[in-house]
Order: C-alpha cells, then structure tokens, then sequence
C-alpha cells in the first residue's frame, strides 16, 4: 500500500506561506536587530522533563545565538495549562508566545488574544509552508488566518492486544481503513469474545474501552460511525448530536458497557490510566488512543498493534479526528519579530524530529515522512500515517470551552445506563444550540 502523507484528500486550499527552500533541520532564523535584553516568555503546556529540556536546547542552540542579548524564559503552565492561560490573560500578564490545542484557537482569538502569523511567515525568506503536511499548516489556522506552527498532528485510532486476538481465535482488525469488514458490530462481537470475567470488575479483562473525555475525542467515534456533532466544523450554528448515526453510536456504547459488560465500568478501572495503558496492563484487549504510545507498551509480554476505529454498519466511509498543538504569540507581546522566530523555531522540523524520535508523534514536515514509517512496533505503524486521508479536523468555535462543559459531563447518563441515549441528548441540544447562538 502507497501511504501518501498527511493532508492528501483532507485540506484543499491552504495557503503557501514564506518563499525559501523546503527548511532543513538546522535552518537559521531571521535575525533581529532589537534583540539586546529581551527576554521572550513562553508559557509551555508540556512539563514532561524530556521536553523542557529539548525546548531549552533549541533555545541555546538556535535562538539565542541568532539573538544576541535575548534570551528565552520557558514557564511551564502546569496545574490546567489552559486554566492557567486564561488566569494570566485576565490579569495581564500573559507570556510572549504559547503552546496550546488547536481546538482552542478560536476562543482566544474571540479574546483578541492571539495575533495572526501571516505577515512574519510570508517575510521570512528561510520558512516554507509547503515543506509541511497540508494538515498541520491549516491546523494553525481560523477564518483564513494563521494562528499557530504545530511539531506534528495526532489521532484516534485502536490501540489493541494482538495475542489476545489469536488466543481468542479471532481474526484481529484488518490494517487498511478501506476494508469494510470491521465495522462497530465486529467490534461489539469482539470485545465480547475477548472480555475474561474475573470475580470482580477488578478482576476482569474487558474487551473494549472507548474515550470520551474530551469532545475532540469523543468525535473521532462518532466520525468513525458517520455521524456529527455540529452542522460544520469552524464556526458552528447548531448541534448535530441527534443525528441518526451519532445516537446509534451513543446507544451501542451504552448498551456494551452496561448490557454486554465489555467495557468497565469506571470504578473497575479507577486510577489505573487510560485506554493505552490498560491495553498495556493486561485489563483491556483494545481501547481507542491517540497514535503516541510506544512508549507505553514498552516491554509488554504480548503483541500490539495499531487498526483504524471501525466503519459505520451498513455501509460508509472510514472517520476520526485529527488533532494537535500549536505554537502561538499572543498579541500583546511587544517582541513580535522574535517570538515569530521563536515560534518558527518550535514548530520547526528540528523539533519535530525530536518528537518522532522521542515522542512518535506523527510528522509535520514532509522530510520526516520515512523516519516515522519505519519506527516499530508496531507492525501497522502506517495505520496512524494514513489517518489523514479521511481524518477531519477539530471543531472551532468561540465557544468550544462552554460547548465542552456542557457535552462531557451532560452525557454522564448515557455511559452510566441511566438514561436512553435519544433522551439525554434531547436535553442536550437545546443548550448547545443556545450556546452556538450567542457565538
């Protein structure tokens, strides 16, 4: 199978930026002559060591050389990033530049918080848009503007137990999205067969976890199903979620969890990690995940791979969600032209590279294409490759962050069998919908 890469068939359009050569990992950037004495703040979502440390590495290396007199000052947002984000601009105090999720953007330009790259992007002879994947430039886009440079996109996907597959007598799913026999109802079939009761939840390997935890995770799901959960992706008007097909995956999640008992209950699975690391434990035999978890089946005493969320039953296409994070300058910085290259510098393919490397996130820039193909295990590595032929990007509205505290915990009810699926989501609509309104 030929995998052809990130946005092909995904985002038509997307604006070629800069005018230079396709960047090599080591590309300098713009000098400043305003650079003595400053000190650009940026405010880091990640707080992993390994990753602090990388970015202070770019900064010793690759900035601060170019900038003589500047220096770099990462402050690590922990303790709710964007929390913390939202305090800081509140108080005027905001960082120079930012690392947040892309499904963000739109709140924070509502906020005129963020100022638009386009401009320093087009300037600067040594950056190139189309050195990138189509996706990951439009990820940093809103309203035919660019907010963000992103190291690299990830995605939703299943993450499973391949021996236990073969000890079950299972066939596992197959590693091409265009196959139409795994369908929602083979996944039902299988967690059934895979599920080995113990005496107590506690006891018990279930068959399936999903992740609903966030509305970008739960829309992979329910993109996998062919359904939707708002009328369009950028600037919503109204909620889909009683969409026919978006309810049958919402009813076939809450009848396997409490009718099936395939799928723990959250109690049976409490402060033991997500889906991947359950997968990893022994406690499930496949969850949906995000696409970097090597890490996490490190030294695991079964065979894992990677297969695509299911197809709709009776017929449709393959469906997830693409997400990632994004390198942004807030507005008020008083240093634009260096947090540009600042910016340039994080999302830039030497840092990507440390993230294949280190991280396996999926590639932004199209050089690194073959170094992430050839990382194993898994066997199927090119399943999380080729998600971005029919992966859809996140929803982006301004008001994503109210739209999110209503649709998370308000379908509580149907994962915990409280309530059909169709009457919960009845209720549901009519706020988001009155939330969409006021956007």
């Amino acid at each position: 199978m030929l995998h052809g890469g990130w946005g092909i068939g995904l985002v038509a359009g997307a604006a070629a930026l800069g005018c230079g050569p396709a960047q090599p990992d080591a590309a300098p950037p713009v000098r400043s002559p305003t650079s003595q004495g400053v000190v650009l703040r940026f405010g880091s979502k990640d707080t992993a060591p390994d990753s602090l440390a990388t970015l202070a590495r770019l900064a010793a290396e690759d900035f601060e050389p170019a900038h003589p007199g500047a220096r770099v000052e990462i402050e690590p947002l922990t303790g709710g990033y964007f929390q913390k984000l939202q305090a800081h601009l509140a108080a005027g105090t905001e960082p120079d530049t930012v690392r947040l999720d892309e499904y963000y953007l739109a709140f924070v330009v509502a906020r005129d918080a963020l100022r638009p790259l386009d401009a320093y992007a087009s300037r600067d002879r040594e950056f190139d848009s189309r050195a990138l994947f189509p996706v990951t430039w439009q990820a940093g886009q809103y309203r035919g503007k660019s907010y963000g440079l992103t190291t690299g996109p990830n995605a939703y996907l299943i993450v499973y137990n391949k021996t236990a597959f073969e000890e079950a007598g299972l066939k596992p799913p197959r590693a091409d999205y265009r196959d139409k026999t795994w369908t929602w109802n083979r996944l039902r079939e299988d967690a059934l067969r895979l599920t080995k009761r113990g005496a107590t939840g506690q006891d018990t390997r279930f068959g399936f976890l999903w992740d609903v935890s966030l509305v970008s995770r739960l829309s992979s799901q329910i993109y996998a199903n062919g359904g939707k959960l708002v009328d369009r992706l950028e600037d919503p008007h109204r909620s889909a979620l009683d969409d026919r097909r978006t309810l049958a995956l919402l009813q076939l999640y809450q009848d396997m969890r409490n009718r099936d008992r395939s799928v723990p209950m959250d109690d049976d699975i409490k402060g033991q990690g997500g889906g991947a690391q359950l997968v990893a434990r022994g406690r499930l035999a496949m969850a949906v995940s995000l696409t970097n978890v090597g890490q996490t089946f490190r030294d695991v005493p079964f065979t894992w791979d990677f297969a695509p969320l299911p197809r709709p039953n009776g017929g449709g296409a393959a469906g997830t969600t693409i997400i990632t994070n994004v390198y942004s300058m807030l507005k008020s910085t008083r240093h634009p032209e260096l947090a540009w290259n600042w910016i340039r510098i994080m999302g830039g393919p030497k840092h990507a590279r440390w993230h294949v490397e280190n991280k396996e996130f999926l590639p932004a820039w199209k050089s690194l294409r073959e170094d992430y193909l050839k990382l194993r295990p898994p066997e199927h590595r090119h399943v999380a490759f080729d998600l971005s032929e029919y992966g859809t990007p996140s929803i982006t509205s301004t008001k994503y962050v109210e739209m999110q505290d209503v649709l998370i915990p308000g379908l509580a009810p149907v994962w915990d069998g409280a309530a059909p699926a169709k009457q919960v989501v009845d209720q549901l609509v009519p706020q988001v919908n009155e939330l969409l309104r006021q956007a």
